[in-house]
């Protein structure tokens, strides 16, 4: 740490030689520090050594008087996650691209790109940002950067504004970059907008606005030093690694409690404008000056369930949240959820899903529509924390229709299942919607199939298994118990690669003699 104390004027403290901070730089009142010294030639580093917020240096608030003069270098840490799209942002000001492309590429149809370069296949913009007055679906309003005419890396980053660059090197080296130029302190007008799609709105798109962490610290999301007009109480980041979005309510304290609003040095965020002529600032007091979290990070959470929605190694959550004077639907508190690429769950409201829906109370005749959607998913898992504040005023249920089941919910409660995309198949309810016969929707897929064929079969009762060719001739087959955490229905698995192309029948036979016939082809 280094504090500075002096307020003899004109400057209290001058670096004259290379300084390399690990902690925290504070100024005191009136106090000015001259960060490059008197020729302009030494360098003040604020250091940033992995994705351990400890490792991070940053700016304490800055009091009333206290001004740094000259330029610094602020570093930021990226591990190696692969060739994704890292969303980052300029901590200081006067940043010029080409000062960015010596420690990744940065490509795209402007003088000085970084093309031909390790990884990259294409010179396509890697850097982007987001134009919120381009009308239509969210994804419309990518840009690339620098923009036309007369693109040269030597434009300069805009302070407060969010970028994404694509990594095309990111398989093969974790980064720390670094940004050099002069320090904001006061606060920040970020200079949000609203535009409305034309001839009709479009709510889960309309508004959404990409911004930076414009101070040489953290930021608190639920700071008070924030000033909203028109602006939703959810902050969006990405965590690329995992191809989702993390999001946080200020106001209700609810969502991903592993992010919780704090938004590290360096990186962009999203939030949402909600109507026209919309407004936020930020102040030095919203600096966050604990740990915990990281290049997107933590804070405990309020009275929520979480469901989590787990397939291909990725993660994506949504929450119900207990809240008094609030109801299904959208309460002005509510979060719109930003969808994800592959996979995306949400609380379904009139084609509108949300992140975060706040609610009152579950009522016996209500029914919360859960919005479920898995690319290339064969399955997938959804799993039930905090329920406890919700089965205090009796049972839960999570309805499947496709199964045609009903299954009553207990905390920690993991629910498998396969075909994960398919329209409202799933929603929450005080008492059952369908039917608990899991007998009559026993399940063989993939079919048609070149390798392996899986069963699932209620848990509630065994069954004898028998394969028959085309010509009714007895086929040795031999399926395997799975383990898939699904309490109702057990999943066999049988190798069928050295089958000889064409249809076959798999007969079942239960203890009650009840027999179930279903045909598969093999490929």
């Amino acid at each position: 740490n280094l504090t500075i104390n002096n307020s003899t004027n004109p400057v209290g403290v001058t670096i004259e030689s290379n300084q390399y901070l690990f902690g925290i730089l504070s100024l005191g009142t009136n106090n000015v520090l001259d960060a490059d010294g008197v020729g302009g030639t030494a360098r003040f580093f604020f250091r940033s050594l992995s994705d351990d917020p400890a490792t991070d240096a940053r700016l304490a608030p800055m009091p009333a008087g206290a001004v740094i003069t000259g330029n610094v270098i602020v570093q930021r840490f990226m591990s190696m996650e692969g060739r994704i799209n890292r969303y980052i942002s300029m901590p200081v000001q006067n940043v010029r691209l080409d000062s960015l492309q010596d420690d990744f590429s940065v490509t795209g149809p402007f003088t000085g790109t970084s093309f031909p370069c390790t990884g990259c296949t294409n010179n396509n913009y890697s850097l982007r940002y987001y134009f919120e007055p381009q009308v239509g679906v969210q994804t419309a309003g990518a840009r690339g950067f620098p923009q036309p005419p007369g693109a040269t890396n030597a434009a300069v980053l805009p302070l407060g504004t969010g970028f994404y660059n694509f990594m095309h090197n990111g398989n093969n080296a974790q980064i720390t970059w670094d940004a050099g130029g002069s320090v904001f302190s006061g606060t920040f007008n970020f200079g949000v907008t609203f535009t409305p799609s034309v001839p009709t709105p479009l709510p889960n798109d309309d508004g959404f606005n990409l911004l930076g962490n414009p101070y040489v610290s953290p930021i608190d999301w639920n700071s008070v030093a924030w000033t909203r007009t028109n602006v939703s109480p959810t902050v969006f980041v990405n965590d690329q690694g995992q191809n989702v979005f993390r999001f946080w309510n200020h106001v209700t304290n609810s969502g991903d409690a592993d992010f919780g609003g704090i938004i590290a040095t360096g990186q962009s965020f999203w939030i949402q404008t909600t109507g026209a002529s919309p407004l936020l600032t930020i102040s030095e007091s919203a600096k966050f000056s604990g740990s915990g979290y990281a290049f997107y990070r933590n804070r405990g959470s309020t009275s929520q369930l979480k469901i989590a929605l787990r397939a291909n190694g990725m993660e994506d959550r949504t929450y119900l949240v207990k809240r008094p004077g609030t109801q299904i639907g959208t309460d002005g508190i509510d979060s719109r959820k930003m969808m994800n690429e592959t996979l995306n769950i949400g609380i379904g409201y009139a084609d509108q899903p949300l992140a975060i829906n706040h609610l009152e109370d579950l009522k016996e005749n209500e029914v919360v529509e859960l919005v479920v959607d898995c690319l290339d998913c064969l399955s997938a898992t959804m799993t039930f924390d905090g329920l406890d504040v919700w089965l205090d005023q009796g049972e839960m249920y999570l309805n499947d229709r496709f199964l045609n089941q009903s299954v009553k919910l207990f905390n920690g409660m993991i629910y498998s299942f396969d075909m994960p995309s398919i329209n409202q198949r799933f929603a929450l309810s005080r008492k059952p919607l369908v039917s608990e016969n899991v007998e009559q929707h026993i399940h063989l897929y993939p079919n048609p199939s070149d390798s392996k064929i899986s069963l699932l079969l209620p848990s509630r009762e065994p069954y004898s298994v028998q394969v028959f060719n085309s010509y009714g001739q007895a086929v040795d087959l031999l399926f395997n118990r799975v383990e898939n955490g699904n309490q109702l229905l057990m999943q066999y698995d049988a190798r069928v690669e050295d089958l000889l192309p064409g249809v076959y029948l798999v007969k079942l036979i239960s203890t009650k003699n009840l027999a179930h016939t279903l045909k598969f082809i093999k490929r």
